[in-house]
C-alpha cells in the first residue's frame, strides 16, 4: 500500500505486521501529522478494531498510546506513531538493569492505573503491547480485548489473552478483572528482570522487587495486589535503602576504621544534591520557557519528555503538574504533584530546587499567599541571569490571583531587568488588555512579536499573534484581525503544532461571529473543536463547546446554544477538566434563566460553584453570584436578589476588571427597575455604561439606560442616550440591539400619541431575524397596544393572545404581569373599561404581593374604571396610597419628571 492514499492518510511505508493485520507509517493529510494505521486482515475483526478506539479514547495518559481515529470503512485505526522498539526486542532474552526494569515498570503502571482507574481492564498485558520510545518512555499498545469493569466481554474477548501473560482464572474461563491484568504485569516484571517468562521454578530476583513480583503473581487473586496504584507505590519504595547498603559493605568490612571511613562516604553520598541527567534537564528548561510564554500545550509536551527521561527529576513533575493546571486538567495536576512529592522522598534536592518545588505545590493547591512569599524568596536569591524569568513568575502568580496591577508591577520589574525578555511583555500586554488600556496592549504585543522574532521562538511568535488578534477583535476591527490570525496559523502550522492550531481557529471563527458571519463562524469553531475531540484536548474542547454556545446566546438563539453546552458538560465531566465542567454548568444555568426555568438554573448554580470557591476562582465566583441574583429576580425575590448583587459587587470592584464589575452593575441595575426602584437602577446603568466605554458591550445597557430615563420622564436625558446607543449600534452591528433599539422607539412613539409609527416600527421588529425567540412577546404585546389605540382591535387582541401564552408558557411572570398592565392601559384609552379591568386585575395579582408600586398604582387605577362603585373606591384607595409610597421612595426631582409624563398626567385625570 505504499504511496496510497487511503481517506485522508497518505502511506509512506510498512512498519510492521502480526497476527491482527499490518502497520503502516502515514500522514494526515489534513493536519499534517505523522501517525500509524493500523489495518485488519480480516473484516470480520473489525468489531474489535471499534472497540479499541472506544476503549483508548476514553484515555489521555502519557504513557498510554494515542488512538486518533477509527474508520471501519476502510478497515483501519489512525494512532500515535512511536519512535522506538517493542518491550519485547528491548528485553531481547536477557534480563534489563534492575534500575531500568523498576522506571519502565513504574511507568507501566502508571498507565495502566490511569486505565483501571476509568473502570477499562486492559486484558492482554504483554512485552509486545508496549512500546518503549527512543527518550526510554513506556506506552501501553493494543486495547483490542479491553472492557470496561462489570460489564461482559464480548465472545472473542472472554478468555482471551496470551500464554505465558495470563492468570491462572483467565485458563479457568472466568471474566477478566484488574487483578488479572496485574498478574500480566507481573509476569512483564518477572520477564524484564530475568529475561524469561516467570515459571514453577524458584527464580532468583532482586531483593525488593522480588517481593513485588511474587505478590503480583500469586495464584490466588485475593492474594495479589488488589490495586495496581499500591504496586506502583511498592516500586517506587523498592530503592535499595542506605540501610542495605551499610549492611551489604558491612560483610566486607571488618575493622573500625573501615566503618568510620564508609560512614563518612555514606554521609557524603546522601548529601549530594540530586542532578537529573542531561536531557531531562533540558526538556524541563524548554517547557519552563513554555510556561512563561503561556504556551501550555507546548510545556505539557516538554515536561512530559521531561519525565519519560528522567522519571526521578521532581522538578519536572512539579512542571509537567503546573502545565495540567493552567490547562485545567486539575485531577492530572494534582496525580503529577504526588508523584513529585514522593519522588522527592527518595532523592536530596538543591536548597533552591528544594524551593522551586515547594513553589510548585502551593500553586497547584492555589495557596497564592504563601506561595506569593516563596516565589519573591526565590526572586531575591537569584542569580542576575534568572532574577527576569523570577520576577515574571511573581507576577504569573499575581494574574493567576486576578491581582491585575500588582502583575504590572512585576513583569514591569522583569522587563526593567532585561528589556528583551518577550514573555513578560507578552504577559504586560495580556494585563494591559485586562484593564482595557488597549493601545498599550496592542503595542505590547507587537513588541513581544518583535522580541520573540528575535530569539528565534516560532511558538513566543504564535502566541503574541493571537493575543493581537484577540485584542482586534475586541476593539471592533474583527476584519483587521484576521490577517493576524492567518499569519498565526501559518507559523503554527510550520511548528505542526495543533493546539495552537486549534486556538487560532476558534479566534478565528470568532473573528467571523463579530464580522456577522455567524455561518461560517460556527463551521470554523466546529470544524477545529472536532479536531481537538480527536487529539484528546478536551481542555480545549470543552473550552470552546462553551464559548460557541455562548456565541449562539449573545445572539439569543438559545435552542442551538443548549444542546453545545451539554455536550462540553460531558465532554469536561469524561476527562474531569473541572473548571469547564463548572463553565458549563453556569452557562446551562444561564440558559435556564433565559428560558424561563429558574429551579433548574439554580441547581445547575449549587453544582457549578463549590469548586470556583474551593479553588480559589474569584472572578467566576462573582460571575456566577451575578447570575444567582438574576435568577432570583426572575423568581421575583427582587429584594433577596438586590441583596445579592450588592453582596458581591465590592468583590467585583476589588477584581479590577471593568467589565465584570459593569456586568454586576447592569444585573443590579435590572433587579432594581423590575422592582420598581427606577432612580437606584438609573444610576447603576449609568455606572455600567460608564465603565464599559464606547463599545459593544455597552449597547445593552445603554438601551436600559435609555428605557428608564424616558419612563422616568428626564426625556433629554434619554433622548441622548438613545443616540449614543444608535452611534455604537452603527459601528457594532448587531441584530438583537438593532430589534431593542427599533421597539423602544416605537414605545416611545406610541407615548407621544405617535401610534402610526408606533405600529409600524413594532412590525419592523417583529419582522427582523436572528433576534430569538425569547424577545418576540415583548414586542407583539407593543403591537397589540398600538392597535389597540389604532382601533384595529381584532388584530391586536389576537396578537396579545399569543404573547401572553408565551410568556405563561415559559413561566415570565413578571412580563407577563407587564403584558397584562400595558393591554389593559390600551383598553382603558379606548373605553373597553370592563376589558381592562380584568387585565388589570391579572397585573395586581403579581404586582400588590412583590410590592411594585409603580405598577401597582397604574394597575388600580385602570380596575377603579371598569369596577362598580365600591370597588372602584378600594381600587382608587389603593392606587393612591401606592402613589403616595412611591413619594416615599422615590427623590422628589424625579417623582416630579415622572408625574408631568403625558400619559401618567391622563391616569392622574382619570383617578
Amino acid at each position: 500500500m505504499t504511496g496510497q492514499t487511503v481517506s485522508h492518510y497518505r502511506i509512506f511505508e510498512k512498519l510492521g505486521e502480526g497476527g491482527m493485520g499490518l502497520v503502516y507509517r502515514a500522514e494526515d493529510i489534513h493536519l499534517g501529522r505523522i501517525v500509524a494505521l493500523k489495518f485488519l486482515h480480516n473484516s470480520a475483526d473489525a468489531p474489535r478494531l471499534l472497540r479499541e478506539a472506544k476503549t483508548a479514547a476514553l484515555l489521555a495518559h502519557p504513557n498510554i498510546c494515542s488512538v486518533y481515529e477509527v474508520d471501519p470503512e476502510h478497515g483501519f485505526l489512525a494512532i500515535e506513531l512511536i519512535e522506538g522498539e517493542a518491550l519485547k526486542d528491548v528485553i531481547g532474552g536477557r534480563p534489563l538493569a534492575v534500575a531500568e526494569a523498576r522506571r519502565l515498570a513504574i511507568q507501566i503502571g502508571e498507565g495502566l492505573a490511569s486505565a483501571h482507574a476509568k473502570g477499562i481492564i486492559h486484558g492482554d498485558i504483554k512485552p509486545a503491547n508496549i512500546m518503549v520510545t527512543t527518550l526510554g518512555q513506556a506506552k501501553i499498545m493494543d486495547f483490542g480485548l479491553a472492557h470496561l469493569e462489570g460489564k461482559e466481554q464480548t465472545i472473542e474477548g472472554s478468555g482471551a489473552g496470551t500464554p505465558g501473560y495470563m492468570a491462572p482464572e483467565q485458563w479457568q474461563g472466568e471474566q477478566t478483572e484488574k487483578r488479572s491484568d496485574i498478574w500480566a504485569f507481573g509476569a512483564v516484571l518477572h520477564e524484564m528482570l530475568t529475561g524469561r517468562k516467570p515459571s514453577a521454578q524458584n527464580e532468583t530476583l532482586p531483593e525488593g522487587l522480588g517481593r513485588i513480583v511474587r505478590k503480583a503473581l500469586a495464584s490466588n487473586p485475593g492474594e495479589r495486589y488488589q490495586h495496581i496504584e499500591d504496586l506502583v507505590v511498592d516500586l517506587r519504595r523498592s530503592t535499595v535503602s542506605r540501610p542495605s547498603i551499610m549492611k551489604r559493605f558491612g560483610r566486607w568490612i571488618i575493622a573500625s576504621a573501615a566503618a568510620v571511613l564508609l560512614l563518612g562516604l555514606y554521609w557524603w553520598w546522601s548529601n549530594i544534591p540530586y542532578s537529573p541527567n542531561p536531557a531531562s534537564l533540558a526538556w524541563y528548561t524548554k517547557g519552563l520557557h513554555a510556561l512563561h510564554s503561556a504556551t501550555y500545550e507546548s510545556a505539557r509536551k516538554a515536561m512530559e519528555q521531561a519525565v519519560a527521561a528522567d522519571p526521578g527529576f521532581a522538578l519536572a513533575h512539579a512542571g509537567l503538574a503546573q502545565a495540567y493546571e493552567e490547562l485545567d486538567y486539575s485531577e492530572l495536576a494534582k496525580e503529577s504533584m504526588l508523584r513529585a512529592v514522593t519522588v522527592n522522598q527518595e532523592r536530596r534536592l538543591s536548597a533552591r530546587d528544594q524551593r522551586r518545588l515547594q513553589a510548585f505545590q502551593l500553586i497547584v493547591s492555589r495557596d497564592y499567599n504563601r506561595a506569593d512569599l516563596v516565589l519573591h524568596k526565590i526572586e531575591s536569591d537569584a542569580l542576575p541571569a534568572d532574577k527576569p524569568a523570577a520576577a515574571l513568575e511573581c507576577g504569573w502568580l499575581a494574574q493567576r490571583n486576578e491581582k491585575t496591577e500588582q502583575a504590572i508591577k512585576d513583569y514591569e520589574r522583569a522587563l526593567k531587568l532585561d528589556h528583551t525578555y518577550a514573555p513578560a511583555k507578552l504577559r504586560l500586554g495580556q494585563m494591559l488588555h485586562r484593564l482595557r488600556e488597549l493601545g498599550k496592549a496592542e503595542a505590547a504585543f507587537k513588541e513581544a512579536e518583535q522580541l520573540y522574532m528575535a530569539a528565534s521562538d516560532s511558538e513566543g511568535i504564535a502566541e503574541a499573534l493571537y493575543s493581537q488578534a484577540s485584542l482586534l477583535i475586541r476593539s471592533n476591527s474583527a476584519s483587521t484581525a484576521l490577517p493576524v490570525i492567518e499569519r498565526g496559523l501559518s507559523v503554527a502550522r510550520t511548528l505542526n503544532n495543533i493546539s495552537l492550531q486549534i486556538r487560532l481557529q476558534l479566534l478565528q471563527g470568532v473573528a467571523y461571529r463579530y464580522l456577522g458571519d455567524g455561518a461560517r463562524a460556527a463551521e470554523i469553531a466546529l470544524r477545529a473543536i472536532d479536531v481537538a475531540d480527536a487529539q484528546h484536548m478536551d481542555n480545549l474542547a470543552s473550552s470552546a463547546l462553551v464559548d460557541l454556545g455562548n456565541s449562539f446566546m449573545t445572539r439569543r438563539d438559545v435552542t442551538s446554544a443548549e444542546p453545545i453546552v451539554h455536550r462540553a458538560l460531558n465532554v469536561a465531566r469524561r476527562s474531569k477538566v473541572r473548571r469547564h465542567e463548572a463553565r458549563a454548568l453556569l452557562m446551562l444555568a444561564s440558559i435556564c434563566e433565559q428560558t424561563g426555568r429558574p429551579a433548574e438554573a439554580l441547581k445547575y448554580i449549587e453544582a457549578g460553584v463549590p469548586f470556583y470557591r474551593e479553588a480559589g476562582y474569584r472572578r467566576e465566583v462573582v460571575q456566577a453570584t451575578m447570575l444567582l441574583g438574576g435568577v432570583y429576580s426572575q423568581q421575583a425575590e427582587f429584594e433577596k436578589g438586590i441583596r445579592v448583587l450588592r453582596d458581591v459587587l465590592p468583590d467585583a470592584v476589588q477584581l479590577h476588571d471593568a467589565t465584570v464589575e459593569a456586568q454586576v452593575r447592569e444585573r443590579l441595575a435590572e433587579a432594581q427597575r423590575d422592582q420598581g426602584d427606577w432612580p437606584a437602577a438609573i444610576g447603576e446603568t449609568e455606572r455600567a455604561a460608564k465603565l464599559l466605554g464606547l463599545t459593544d458591550q455597552s449597547l445593552d445597557v445603554r438601551l436600559n439606560d435609555t428605557r428608564l430615563r424616558w419612563k422616568l420622564g428626564r426625556r433629554e436625558e434619554a433622548a441622548r442616550s438613545l443616540e449614543e446607543a444608535e452611534q455604537l449600534l452603527k459601528k457594532y452591528s448587531n441584530p438583537v440591539n438593532l430589534f431593542l433599539i427599533t421597539v423602544l422607539k416605537s414605545e416611545m412613539a406610541l407615548e407621544d400619541g405617535q401610534t402610526a409609527k408606533a405600529i409600524t416600527l413594532a412590525r419592523l421588529a417583529l419582522a427582523m431575524k436572528g433576534t430569538g425567540a425569547d424577545l418576540r412577546p415583548r414586542a407583539l404585546v407593543l403591537l397589540s397596544a398600538a392597535l389597540l389605540r389604532g382601533r384595529q382591535e381584532k388584530e391586536a387582541l389576537l396578537l396579545a393572545s399569543s404573547a401572553l401564552t408565551e410568556l405563561d408558557k415559559n413561566h415570565r411572570t413578571l412580563e407577563a404581569a407587564q403584558a397584562h398592565l400595558s393591554l389593559a392601559e390600551s383598553l382603558a384609552e379606548t373605553g373597553q373599561v370592563e376589558l381592562a379591568r380584568d387585565h388589570a386585575l391579572k397585573a395586581l395579582a403579581f404586582f400588590e404581593p412583590h410590592r411594585i408600586v409603580e405598577a401597582t398604582w397604574r394597575a388600580n387605577c385602570v380596575a377603579a374604571r371598569g369596577a362598580g362603585q365600591t370597588e372602584s373606591n378600594q381600587h382608587r384607595q389603593a392606587a393612591l396610597s401606592a402613589l403616595a409610597n412611591l413619594k416615599t421612595l422615590w427623590p422628589a426631582a424625579d417623582v416630579q419628571l415622572y408625574l408631568a409624563r403625558p400619559h401618567i398626567k391622563l391616569l392622574l385625570q382619570k383617578l
